[in-house]
């Protein structure tokens, strides 16, 4: 007579199922670990992009409140020195309470440790923020006069970089009307 019957797997029937689950994650697991790693890349990218978009944003915005703009370009860099007013007219002196004037340059032909930089100073606090680094091209900055119709003149803001990471550029852009007319 033979013995009780038992069920399981032997331990050979074991080893090759582990031994088919190691195949088998050792391929899944470099797929895993790609996505991944791309997802975090994408999501810096995403991330960096939106920061350069809200220096556009700032850009058009101290532009639209300024009382003159006076772009320059110079062997490739790009330069708009902005005369800005915080609240009401050009006109209004600063005793008044009625605006605060201020004076803004926007250099976007920086370049530090190889990268090529936007920056704006407050000509008359002397603070300095950078704004947007990795750009590439010419002229950032055109003004177009106002129209014959009586339009504003127009500010536009047009760069193009290179996202790190990234092989081809994006073109990050933004335009103003001028507010106040002195």
């Amino acid at each position: 007579m033979s013995g009780p019957q038992e069920d399981g797997f032997t331990l050979v029937e074991l080893m090759v199922s582990v031994s088919m689950m190691l195949v088998l994650l050792a391929a899944v697991l470099p797929v895993l670990v790609s996505a991944t790693t791309q997802q975090d890349n994408q999501a810096s990218r995403v991330s960096a992009l939106d920061d350069d978009r809200v220096a556009i944003e700032r850009m058009t915005h101290e532009l639209r409140e300024a009382c003159t703009v006076t772009p320059s370009s110079v062997a490739g860099t790009s330069t708009a020195s902005v005369t800005a007013v915080k609240l009401r007219s050009c006109g209004a002196t600063a005793g008044s309470g009625a605006a605060v004037q201020s004076n803004l340059t926007y250099n976007c032909g920086i370049v530090v440790g190889g990268v090529r930089r936007c920056v704006r100073t407050d000509n008359l606090s002397g603070h300095t923020l950078e704004l947007i680094k990795g750009i590439s091209g010419g002229n950032v900055f055109t003004v177009f006069g106002a129209s014959a119709d009586g339009g504003r003149p127009r500010v536009a803001v047009h760069l193009q970089k290179i996202p790190e990471g990234s092989e081809r550029p994006v073109t990050l852009s933004g335009s103003a009307s001028l507010r106040y007319i002195p």
